[in-house]
C-alpha cells in the first residue's frame, strides 16, 4: 500500500514496526530492534509521535508492512491445558500489537506482566494505555470495618490499606512491580476497583466481582477474550483455564460490541445496582511509583528483554573476574542454588572468547543424570550459539563414547572443527581408556569438576592430569570429610579458591532481580528421638576399636583408612536408629493433616527395618505414605535417568507429594518446588547435610519459606552408658546448629537444646 500525503503541516502516529520511506530525504536512522528505516531532512525523527512541516519536506511516502492485530492468527478457543503455550502463541503477540488494553478480572495480579514481559514491553514502547477493573482480595476483618463506617473518605482508606498489603518494598523491587508502577505514574495504566454490594446496603466477603474480560486493541480492529482466566501468572501459567477469542474481522460484531459496553459500565466510577466502582487511591499509587526510575529504559523488564541471554548477576561477574585474575584456577566456594552451573559456564565463555585456537573441554560431574541437565542443555544454550560445540556424553560404555570421541577426534586433527567437550562422570573421567585419549591431544585443554570434592578421593584423583592448562572446581562443600589428604589435593590441583558466596549470605541478601533474598529462609524443626541398648552396645564396640589407634602419634595410610572406615561405620549405628523410623510413622498422619506432606522431601537411610529384616527402611517409609493415600516415588539409583526426570516433573506440579530418597537427590539435582523436607538419616558428614538443605532451599514460584523436620539422637535419661551416648549428642549437635543458626526460628531452638545440654551436662566442644 502507497500513500501520498501533501501537507503543509503534517502530524501523525506511525506504528511499530512501520517503515517511513519519504520520496525526497538525505539523512537516515535505523532504529534498533526493529525493522524502521527513516530517512528525512530532520535526523531527530526518535520516538513514535513527529510533527512534520513543509520546511521540512515536501511529501511522504509511508509504506505499510508492519503487523496488525489482524493479521495473527488467533484460534477461536484457548484451553491452557490442552493448548501449549497460551502465554507465546495469544497474550504476548496480542499484547505486542496493541495500543489498548481493557480488562476486567476477579484477581488481578502485576506477575501477569512477569509472564509476558515481551508483550508488555513492547505494548509500553507502543504507547499502550492499560484499564483495568478488578476486585481485591478482602479478609473478614476487612469487610466489617467497611460495614462499619459511613463516609467514602473511610471506605477509601480500608480500601487503601488493603491495596497496600502486596508493596512491600520486595514486592515493588519485582521486575513486573516495578513496570506496573513505571506504568501508573506516565498514565499507561489505569486500575479502578470494584465492590460488590446488596440491597441491604452491606458488603459480605463471599461476594466477588468475578467477571473476566479482555478488549485489546490496535486502534484499527479489536479482539476481545471471555472466559476463566484471571489476569495472574497463575491464571495464565498455572491453573487449567479456558477462554473464547473474538476478533472483529472475523466474528459477529454483537459480540464484540456488548463486552465493550460492559465494560465501559463496570468502569464508570460510582454505584450501579450492585456494584460501586472506586478509583485506586492515591495513597497506594504515591506508594507505588515512587521507587520506580524515571527512565523506561532503565526498568529490569526492559534490560532483561535487551539482553540477549542470561544476564549475569553482579557476585558472578566478581567470581569470574577472581578466577581469570588467577590465572583461570580456582574454586567457586557457592551455596546450593546461586547459580554454580552458569557461572562456571560463562566463566568458561569468557575463556573461549580468548582463545581462538583448537580447544579441549572437560566436564566431569558425579553421577551421570547431571549430564544432560543441567551441563549438556546450558553449554547449548549459553555457549554454542557463539562457538559451536562438538559436545559428546562420556559415560558408562566405552565402546559407544570412546568411538563417537574418536571420530570426533578425526574432525578435529583435520581442521574440520576447533574442538572437542566430553562431559563425562568422574568414574570415566579417571579410567584408562578416558586418560588415554586426552593426553595426546594438542591444544589447550580445560577443565571443569563440578561438586568438586568428589575429585580428592584416591580412585578420582587420577582423572585430574597436569594436562589441564586451565582448571575450575565447583562446590558448596569443597573439603573432604575425614579426608585432610584429598582436600589438600584438591587445594593444590586447582590452587585456591577464587570466590565464595555462604549460605547466611544467599539467604540473607536481596536478589535486586527478583527482589527477594537468593535462597529461600527455612524453619528449623527437630525431632529429638533416642538409641536402644542394642544400638548403644554396637557403638560401644566401635569405639573400643577406635581406641586403639588413640596413643599412636604417626598413622600409616592404611591406618588412616582403617579409623575412616570405623567412623563411617559408626555413624551409621545413628544413622539408621530404630526410634527414627517408628517416630516418623507416628507423625505422618498429623503431617498429612498440617500439609507437611505436600512437596515434600524424604530421606531415609539405606539401612534395614527393625520390624522386618526383609524390606529397607525407604520401603517402610513408602509403605506407610500408601497407608495414608499420600502419593509417593522413591528416588534412587535404582530408577532410570528418564523415570527420575518424570518423578521430578509430577513433583513439581503436585501430582506426586513424597519423594522418597537416599543419596540421589544430595549433589546437583535440582528440586526447587521442594517446601519440606524430613530428614531421618543423616551422616556427621557436613557435605551430605548441607547439600540436602541446599535442596530445600531454592526459590520456586510463590515459596516464600522452606521447612526442615531433622531427626537428632539425644541421651537416654536411664542410659548404662552416659558418656558414649552424650558423644553421640555432641556429634549431633554440629549438624543441629549448623541448620538452625541460619534458621528463622533459631531463639526457640536454642532455648531447646541448650535444656537437653543443661540436663545432662554435656560438654559441647567434645566429641569427633
Amino acid at each position: 500500500m502507497l500513500l501520498v500525503i501533501e501537507d503543509p503541516n503534517l502530524r501523525f502516529v506511525w506504528p511499530r514496526d512501520r517503515a517511513i520511506l519519504p520520496a525526497m530525504g538525505s539523512s537516515s536512522l535505523k532504529r534498533e530492534n526493529s525493522s524502521i528505516l527513516m530517512q528525512s531532512y530532520n535526523p531527530e525523527v526518535l520516538g513514535c509521535r513527529q510533527s512534520f512541516n513543509r520546511s521540512q519536506l515536501l511529501f511522504l511516502i509511508i509504506c505499510i508492512e508492519d503487523r496488525m492485530l489482524r493479521d495473527l492468527q488467533f484460534d477461536y478457543s484457548y484451553d491452557t491445558n490442552f493448548d501449549e503455550d497460551v502465554v507465546g502463541k495469544f497474550y504476548e503477540p496480542a499484547l505486542s500489537e496493541s495500543t489498548s488494553y481493557k480488562r476486567m478480572a476477579g484477581f488481578f495480579r502485576s506477575s501477569s506482566l512477569a509472564v509476558a514481559a515481551e508483550g508488555i514491553s513492547n505494548f509500553i514502547e507502543n504507547g499502550g494505555v492499560m484499564e483495568v477493573v478488578t476486585c481485591p482480595y478482602f479478609s473478614d476483618e476487612d469487610i466489617k470495618m467497611i460495614n462499619s463506617v459511613t463516609s467514602e473518605s473511610e471506605v477509601d482508606h480500608i480500601l487503601g490499606n488493603v491495596l497496600s498489603r502486596e508493596l512491600t518494598p520486595e514486592n515493588i523491587a519485582e521486575e513486573h512491580v516495578e513496570a506496573m508502577g513505571w506504568m501508573l505514574a506516565h498514565g499507561n495504566l489505569k486500575i479502578r476497583v470494584v465492590l460488590v454490594k446488596r440491597e441491604s446496603g452491606e458488603f459480605f466477603i463471599e461476594d466477588l466481582f468475578h467477571n473476566k474480560v479482555g478488549i485489546l486493541s490496535d486502534g484499527e480492529n479489536i479482539v476481545v477474550f471471555s472466559g476463566s482466566i484471571n489476569e495472574s501468572s497463575s491464571g495464565w501459567e498455572t491453573n487449567i483455564e479456558e477462554f473464547d477469542v473474538f476478533c472483529d474481522w472475523r466474528d459477529s460484531p454483537e459480540r464484540i460490541d456488548k463486552k465493550v459496553a460492559y465494560f465501559d459500565k463496570y468502569w464508570e466510577l460510582g454505584e450501579s445496582k450492585r456494584k460501586v466502582t472506586k478509583e485506586l487511591p492515591d495513597a497506594v499509587k504515591e506508594k507505588w511509583i515512587k521507587s520506580v526510575p524515571r527512565d523506561k529504559e532503565s526498568l529490569k523488564i526492559f534490560k532483561k528483554r535487551n539482553s540477549g541471554s542470561v544476564r549475569l548477576r553482579g557476585y558472578q561477574i566478581v567470581a569470574i573476574d577472581n578466577w581469570f585474575a588467577n590465572h583461570c584456577h580456582g574454586i567457586f566456594n557457592m551455596a546450593t542454588g546461586t547459580g554454580k552451573t552458569l557461572t562456571a559456564i560463562h566463566a568458561v565463555k569468557k575463556l573461549l572468547e580468548q582463545i581462538r585456537e583448537k580447544f579441549i573441554l572437560i566436564v566431569a560431574v558425579p553421577l551421570q543424570h547431571l549430564i544432560d541437565d543441567p551441563w549438556i542443555k546450558t553449554l547449548d544454550s549459553e555457549v554454542s550459539k557463539e562457538r559451536k560445540l562438538t559436545i559428546i556424553r562420556a559415560f558408562n560404555n566405552s565402546k559407544t563414547w570412546l568411538r563417537e570421541a574418536k571420530d570426533a577426534l578425526v574432525n578435529y586433527t583435520y581442521g574440520i572443527t576447533d574442538n572437542i567437550t566430553l562431559v563425562t562422570t568422574y568414574d570415566t573421567l579417571s579410567s584408562d581408556n578416558f586418560i588415554n585419549f586426552v593426553k595426546p591431544i594438542k591444544g589447550k585443554k580445560i577443565i571443569v569438576a563440578d561438586e568438586v570434592h568428589n575429585s580428592g578421593s584416591n580412585k578420582y584423583r587420577d582423572g585430574l592430569l597436569e594436562d589441564y592448562d586451565y582448571r575450575l572446581g565447583l562446590s558448596a562443600t569443597p573439603a573432604r570429610y575425614l579426608d585432610d589428604d584429598g582436600t589438600n589435593f584438591i587445594q593444590t590441583y586447582f590452587d585456591k579458591e577464587v570466590y565464595t558466596f555462604t549460605l547466611q549470605r544467599a539467604i540473607s541478601e536481596i536478589n535486586p532481580d527478583t527482589g527477594k533474598t537468593y535462597l529461600t529462609p527455612y524453619n528449623y524443626y527437630p525431632i529429638f528421638v533416642q538409641i536402644n541398648d542394642d544400638e548403644l552396645k554396637k557403638y560401644q564396640q566401635y569405639n573400643s576399636k577406635l581406641a586403639k589407634y588413640q596413643d599412636k602419634e604417626e598413622l600409616t595410610s592404611f591406618e588412616k583408612s582403617c579409623i575412616e572406615g570405623l567412623l563411617i561405620n559408626r555413624s551409621r549405628i545413628i544413622k539408621n536408629a530404630a526410634s527414627k523410623l517408628t517416630s516418623l510413622t507416628d507423625l505422618l498422619p498429623n503431617y498429612k493433616e498440617k500439609g507437611i506432606l505436600d512437596h515434600c522431601l524424604i530421606y531415609c537411610s539405606d539401612g534395614k527395618d527393625s520390624e522386618d529384616d526383609n524390606i529397607r527402611s525407604r520401603e517402610r517409609v513408602v509403605m506407610e505414605l500408601n497407608k495414608l493415600w499420600v502419593p509417593c516415588r522413591k528416588f534412587t539409583a535404582e530408577e532410570k535417568n528418564t523415570e527420575r526426570q518424570e518423578i521430578l516433573h509430577e513433583f513439581s506440579i503436585g501430582n506426586i507429594k513424597v519423594i522418597v530418597a537416599i543419596k540421589c537427590l544430595d549433589e546437583g539435582v535440582d528440586v526447587p518446588a521442594t517446601r519440606n523436607a524430613i530428614i531421618m538419616a543423616s551422616t556427621g558428614n557436613p557435605r551430605e547435610y548441607i547439600q540436602r538443605r541446599g535442596r530445600v532451599l531454592r526459590r520456586y514460584d510463590d515459596k516464600e519459606y522452606a521447612n526442615i523436620y531433622d531427626f537428632v539422637v539425644i541421651p537416654r535419661d536411664y542410659s548404662p552408658d552416659l558418656d558414649s551416648e552424650c558423644q553421640i549428642f555432641t556429634n549431633e549437635y554440629k549438624r543441629f546448629k549448623e541448620f538452625s543458626d541460619y534458621s528463622l526460628n533459631k531463639d526457640e531452638n536454642g532455648l531447646l537444646i541448650q535444656k537437653i545440654i543443661d540436663k545432662f551436662s554435656i560438654n559441647i566442644e567434645e566429641g569427633e
